[in-house]
């Protein structure tokens, strides 16, 4: 059986944002649209994950083994989320422990590395340097060359950088080296997701880019696991005063909720997620910075 719409962002993780397990709120940022959908219909496209099917069937493998993979995987960290929020609303103080962390970490790279918003994200990596390369040769210089990646091309780059067992490895360990808490929205407020829940914070001014990032000093990562709690981790050097916080619980003001929700909306691709039709703060921001609306931003600028 074919699975056509594919999902770079699980249902079973969205479905913690719905107030009835299908159902959830959608901003859709480039015509400040809001709607309500069901889950299945969200975060995902048509064969996203498929390896063209002449080159698959030649070497003897499922055109749609990535789907199948991502969906074994997606259960572990449904499951490992359940365990999380199930110890935060019993109230236990610690609810991270070392098994739940590696899980979660595993599967936080591999979320940061599925989405449209990363393809993008390639895509302008490999054109922008194209084009640099290009720019280098005398001949060429000054003709305004424009290099184009192919999607086909992007899919399976993409898709071979999900299952680099040496890449997945470095960087759930730079995650795992990471101070990590669990924020508790206990204003009344819901927190945002979107199709590209992983974001990131660099609060170093011009940040070393180690590890893609996710290691870079200074760095901050937030990922929602419901409409109540946001997973975050920090750079230990660099908050080396939150040591305390480690695998904790804490509560959010207002300001908190209103910062991590920021993220959602600066960084998703082009659509914002909430159980309610909550979205002025992510309308605000919109209309303050139009660029973010843009699914084709500039993301990468090569010098």
């Amino acid at each position: 059986m074919r699975t056509k719409q594919q999902h770079f962002v699980p249902q079973s993780y969205l479905r913690r944002f719905t107030s009835d397990g299908k159902t959830i709120q959608v901003l859709d940022k480039p015509n400040l649209r809001t709607f309500t959908s069901n889950v299945r219909n969200i975060a995902g496209e048509t064969g996203f994950y498929n390896l063209p099917t002449e080159g698959a069937e030649a070497l003897g493998i499922d055109p749609q083994v990535a789907e199948k993979a991502l969906s074994d995987l997606e259960q572990s960290f449904d499951a490992a989320v359940g365990t999380v929020l199930e110890r935060a609303a019993a109230g236990d103080l610690t609810v991270l422990d070392a098994r739940l962390r590696r899980n979660l970490a595993h599967f936080l790279v591999v979320q940061d590395l599925r989405t449209r918003e990363k393809r993008s994200a390639i895509r302008q990596v490999i054109e922008k340097f194209g084009e640099a390369l290009a720019e280098s040769y005398p001949d060429l210089k000054g003709s305004a060359i424009r290099a184009e990646a192919d999607e086909q091309w992007l899919g399976l780059f993409q898709t071979a950088q999900l299952f680099n067992p040496e890449m997945l490895r470095m960087l759930t360990s730079a995650l795992l080296d990471h101070i990590w808490f669990l924020g508790h929205s206990c204003t009344g407020r819901a927190l945002y997701t979107s199709d590209h829940p992983f974001v990131r914070r660099a609060h170093y001014q011009q940040p070393h880019m180690g590890t893609l990032g996710l290691a870079s000093p200074g760095i901050e990562l937030a990922c929602p696991l419901s409409s109540s709690y946001v997973l975050v981790l920090s750079d230990r050097v660099a908050f080396r005063e939150y040591e305390d916080r480690d695998n904790k619980v804490l509560d959010l003001e207002a300001d908190n909720v209103t910062y991590y929700n920021s993220l959602q909306v600066l960084q998703s691709y082009r659509q914002v997620y909430c159980s309610a039709n909550a979205f002025e703060l992510a309308l605000q921001i919109c209309r303050e910075r139009p660029y973010v609306r843009d699914p084709d931003k500039i993301r990468v600028v090569v010098e």
